[in-house]
């Protein structure tokens, strides 16, 4: 065994876990980009769907996760409704988290912005 291996694990692993948190830091932007720009876009009517926009970040052995939603029990069902629904607030509609969650360029801009160079 090489001397210093130790030390060099040891670095490594400290190093893997900067990244890591890194990365997260990068996905906490992205699921905030996408929840603010998916209650712009949600159909309104009294706020009280909108106003239940929640995200989360995990971290596990082999990923980082992100999550944005909403608790209101009828939320999957105003996302899903046809585009032919008259909606209270002008530009608004269904597919609400859809619509940004596919601006992947975004949010691979704002993942890596925060990733170790």
């Amino acid at each position: 065994m090489l001397r210093g291996m130790g030390n060099i694990q040891k670095r490594l692993k400290l190093e893997m876990e900067g990244s890591v948190r890194d990365i997260e830091d990068g996905m906490k932007l992205a699921v905030a980009h996408v929840k603010g720009e998916s209650m712009e876009i949600a159909p309104v009517e009294f706020g009280v769907m909108v106003n239940t926009a929640f995200t989360d970040t995990e971290i596990g052995a082999n990923f980082v996760t992100g999550r944005i939603g909403y608790t209101a029990e009828y939320a999957p069902y105003v996302h899903e409704m046809p585009e032919t629904n008259n909606f209270t607030k002008q530009g608004t509609g269904p597919k609400f988290l859809e619509k940004p969650a596919s601006e992947t360029g975004t949010i691979t801009r704002l993942i890596a912005s925060k990733a170790r160079k």
